[in-house]
């Protein structure tokens, strides 16, 4: 297992932080080592969503799925 934290203060509102983050098609242009970023069934965005990334970590391919777990729009994701 793996644990990353990553911080940064954004000095845009909320509401457009929390949906471009959201959006699994933008994963590749804000997280420089994901290559790819597939949305399961399509949008939108909700409890059960199933995201597979490709991404490049310490000079390995790494294929993995995320799964929404709980989804509050523009709060918790």
């Amino acid at each position: 297992m793996v644990d990353v934290k990553c911080e940064i203060v954004i000095q845009r509102p909320r509401a457009a932080v929390a949906g471009f983050a959201a959006d699994p098609n933008n994963a590749p242009t804000w997280y420089a080592n994901i290559g790819s970023a597939v949305h399961r069934g399509g949008p939108p965005v909700g409890v059960g969503t199933l995201v597979d990334f490709g991404a490049r970590f310490l000079g390995r391919e790494l294929k993995y799925t995320y799964e929404f777990v709980e989804w509050v729009p523009g709060s918790r994701l």
